[in-house]
């Protein structure tokens, strides 16, 4: 490899990541859609994807797909509207609100495994087996990273 096209690569590195990244989410919820769920929208199934068998607060999950509880509330809103998420009291603090996949919600979440799949074959596919595996291993590590490096550099001095 050149050094200009080393450098390229530099360059554009975090680009690769997100439209990568925004590829694989564009398969997976075109897939989710011809699996019968055309009414779901791709921050929609994102939310969908991380849901657990436990109910779970709105904060909470904001933090684990990592966006804000004001961006979340619009479209757990719209979940709840279309049937998908339930919300209901907790029975250990009745402030709190605790929201459930409903039986339409376990299906399409069912559905977006199924998509998951079928975008990894195709990643696969494309790239081999094996270079898939590899990559996933470099993906891994870079999920290690500190989120704010300049700060940890300066911290480290």
């Amino acid at each position: 490899m050149s050094a200009s096209t080393e450098k390229e690569i530099d360059h554009n590195l975090g680009w690769l990541l997100k439209t990568a990244f925004d590829v694989y989410h564009a398969m997976t919820v075109q897939t989710v859609r011809e699996l019968g769920f055309s009414d779901v929208t791709a921050s929609q199934a994102r939310l969908i994807a991380v849901f657990k068998d436990d109910p779970i607060r709105a904060i909470d999950l904001a933090e684990l797909v990592g966006i804000s509880k004001q961006a979340t509330s619009v479209t757990l809103q719209e979940l709840i509207k279309s049937g998908y998420l339930q919300q209901q009291k907790s029975m250990t603090d009745g402030r709190v609100q605790l929201l459930s996949l409903t039986e339409k919600g376990r299906a399409l979440k069912q559905a977006a495994g199924v998509a998951k799949v079928t975008s990894e074959r195709m990643i696969s596919k494309v790239i081999g087996h094996n270079e898939k595996a590899n990559l996933a291993v470099q993906l891994e590590r870079l999920t290690k990273l500190p989120s704010r490096p300049a700060q940890t550099e300066q911290k480290q001095k």
